[in-house]
């Protein structure tokens, strides 16, 4: 397991978030089920509060993930998360996972950057 990105990744992902979504990318925050490495974060929005709101309940995922093995619908892709005033998405490819909160998302523009999320994740192991 890869306990922290290469910064030739981390900075792919980041590309790859700012190219699907846009200037709504709040932040894109890397997360194994025991650790974290904020990767970026947008000049307006305050940093420490953002992250760590979201670290502990988006590190759930890797157990929620594991939890559907047994359904027919195939393979776990991805999450988004709608709240009031924005969105977040959580890709996880094994033991890494990368989450991406952002004022407006759609699930046509998360399902792109999920993609390339999960194969730079999958390379990186």
């Amino acid at each position: 397991m890869v306990e922290t990105l290469s910064d030739e990744t981390a900075e792919e992902i980041v590309r790859t978030c700012r190219a699907a979504i846009g200037d709504e990318v709040r932040n894109v925050t890397f997360i194994t089920e025991d650790d974290y490495d904020v990767h970026y974060v947008r000049d307006d929005v305050d940093a420490d509060t953002e992250s760590t709101g979201f670290i502990e309940a988006e590190q759930r995922g890797f157990a929620s993930q594991r939890t559907y093995g047994w359904s027919d619908m195939g393979e776990y892709v991805f999450t988004i998360r709608a709240f009031e005033d924005g969105y977040i998405g959580r890709v996880i490819a094994g033991d890494q996972g990368v989450y991406v909160a952002a004022d407006a998302l759609t699930v046509d523009s998360f399902t792109d950057a999920a993609e390339s999320i999960r194969d730079l994740l999958v390379d990186a192991e």
